[in-house]
């Protein structure tokens, strides 16, 4: 039985286009600020709601607000992304509560609406925040997946009922991939994928591939269902910024 309703149209109208700037779900509302490339996310939210977001990702809040931390499981010891969460708890008696939460880089942040029948895969490091109601495990890919595309050995897999927010490093685009229709995106861009879809990694033509890096492997999906991208490559980020550097020395 689900615990709140299914979503108005138009927000499920909205969603198909990538990122939509404001919406709710039972007692939360959210709305995107300052996108695309700063964008900070606002939630507002009931007494005794509570918010799950990564270390750090609070920029301010109402003062109703109290911060609990918790450390993720032991699998993320051996992945990139932050081992630690908060909650944030709406005390009871406070009043409606408000947070203002952003990524740890430049972009944009996706919001996911879950309605409680459709689970999303996320790669590690996407995560920022998420409703009361959503559930969250974390499962290996295997070496075929995971070691050899770059992606880590670990995913994020989300379903339950509620809002999930992703930090994405520039903007989003959404593809929608009917029953068999194919699709090759570069792993650095992926971000999340509908469970219902079938992927595997495979070597990209004309490139050399480096299994420390993952250069020259693709993610091949296969419909149906959605996957979302980020329109920038983190390790190419990062690789220009390390050239940035070097030089100046």
């Amino acid at each position: 039985m689900l615990r709140y309703p299914q979503p108005p149209p138009q927000q499920q109208y909205q969603q198909q286009y990538g990122a939509q700037n404001h919406g709710s779900f039972g007692p939360f509302t959210y709305q995107t600020l300052y996108r695309d490339a700063n964008t900070v996310l606002k939630i507002n939210f009931p007494q005794g709601e509570v918010i799950t977001a990564r270390a750090g990702a609070m920029v301010a809040m109402t003062p109703n607000i109290k911060i609990e931390g918790k450390m993720k499981g032991i699998s993320k010891l051996f992945t990139s992304g932050n081992m630690f969460e908060q909650k944030l708890i709406a005390r009871v008696g406070g009043g409606p509560a408000e947070v203002l939460l952003a990524p740890r880089f430049l972009g944009d942040i996706l919001p996911i609406v879950l309605d409680g029948r459709t689970q999303f895969n996320a790669s590690k490091g996407q995560f920022l925040a998420k409703t009361q109601g959503v559930e969250k495990i974390t499962k290996s890919q295997g070496l075929g997946s995971g070691f050899f595309s770059g992606e880590g050995m670990f995913i994020d897999v989300y379903g339950g009922q509620g809002l999930l927010f992703l930090q994405v490093l520039g903007a989003v685009h959404p593809i929608d991939l009917a029953p068999g229709q194919e699709y090759i995106i570069d792993n650095g861009h992926l971000v999340a994928w509908e469970v219902s879809t079938r992927y595997c990694t495979e070597q990209a033509s004309g490139f050399f591939d480096s299994m420390k890096s993952g250069e020259g492997v693709v993610c091949r999906f296969s419909g149906p269902g959605r996957v979302y991208i980020q329109t920038r490559n983190p390790e190419e980020l990062k690789d220009w910024i390390e050239s940035v550097v070097t030089n100046q020395k």
